[in-house]
């Protein structure tokens, strides 16, 4: 195991129809760090739906932790390096569709190199 190069502290919230997100980063160790590949993603996540009667065609009328939408992108955002020990922050906010129970929703972000695909860090609003 190696140690922790970053910390993710994520919160969020619902008002006025958005949900509502803030990604605060702090790098702890920048050494050796490829700052071209390593992206941010964010995720807001369903915690449950359940159906009277499946939607689909394999029976399941019960899902938990749907991803509902991936921010800004499927792709992610670019790092701002800033030093070691620096924060970066983050924030963004999408409309509440109806179909969506703003209770249920929730957020988690991660650190990851795009290339090998290795995940530095992640963290989430799930308590």
């Amino acid at each position: 195991m190696q140690p922790a190069r970053f910390t993710i502290n994520v919160t969020g919230g619902v008002a006025a129809g958005l949900y509502s997100i803030t990604v605060t980063v702090r790098t702890l160790d920048t050494a050796g760090l490829d700052w071209q590949h390593l992206v941010l993603h964010t995720v807001v996540t369903e915690a449950e739906i359940i159906y009277s009667s499946p939607p689909g065609s394999n029976g399941e009328t019960r899902f938990t932790d749907i991803m509902r939408a991936m921010l800004p992108s499927r792709t992610g955002e670019p790092l701002r390096p800033d030093g070691a020990g620096g924060t970066m922050q983050y924030s963004r906010s999408i409309p509440i569709s109806q179909a969506w129970r703003s209770e249920q929703l929730h957020t988690v972000a991660f650190i990851q190199h795009t290339q090998t695909r290795v995940v530095y860090q992640s963290g989430s609003t799930f308590e």
